[in-house]
């Protein structure tokens, strides 16, 4: 991925494109109408955001150049790594909606709403309480729970992080950590 990477960002800077010093996946470029053009990297997902059609239709001429066969799409309203991005009149929005909604899914359970994601004994662990016999659907869930922390919901972060240290040998307790954050996630699905 890392040789992918440098081929592609080199290409693009190549042609005028600058990396971003906060995040190197994020490429920029203003272009002579003063607008600017941003290319968002992510393994073979990549975003090109720009206020000119002409200029997104530019990059992906060069990316067709360059990569042979590109899909896309065009809308005010996309996917992109499980965020939903979203055109408003003053800007974009960021929804990971279906992110939760697939999460919860995925957890397979239905969960009771919660109106907060923990409660005051969050950091509280119980030795006695009894250690789950398989790991790895937890781990799942802690493993998404930490990418839609980390990337638009910032109020599960903190629970997350907290679980991440329990994958090794969750227990009950942890399960009723974890569907408490999962509830919140079903009483605030709609937040971006």
């Amino acid at each position: 991925m890392k040789l992918w990477y440098k081929e592609l960002s080199g290409y693009l800077a190549s042609k005028g494109f600058t990396t971003c010093k906060s995040d190197e996946c994020v490429l920029v470029k203003r272009m002579k109408s003063g607008k600017h053009i941003i290319v968002m990297l992510y393994v073979d997902d990549i975003l090109v955001m720009s206020e000119v059609s002409e200029d997104r239709y530019w990059v992906k001429s060069l990316l067709e150049d360059k990569c042979k066969k590109v899909t896309s799409e065009e809308g005010d309203r996309l996917p992109y790594l499980g965020m939903t991005i979203v055109k408003r009149d003053f800007g974009y929005e960021l929804c990971m909606q279906s992110y939760v909604d697939d999460l919860l899914k995925f957890y397979g359970k239905d969960v009771r709403e919660f109106t907060v994601p923990a409660s005051g004994n969050l950091f509280k662990v119980d030795e006695t309480s009894e250690v789950l016999s398989d790991k790895t659907k937890f781990h799942s869930v802690v493993a998404k729970l930490l990418y839609l922390g980390k990337r638009g919901r910032s109020d599960v972060l903190m629970s997350a992080q907290f679980l991440c240290t329990r994958v090794q040998a969750p227990t009950k307790q942890d399960i009723t950590k974890l569907e408490r954050v999962l509830g919140y996630l079903k009483f605030t699905r709609g937040w971006t």
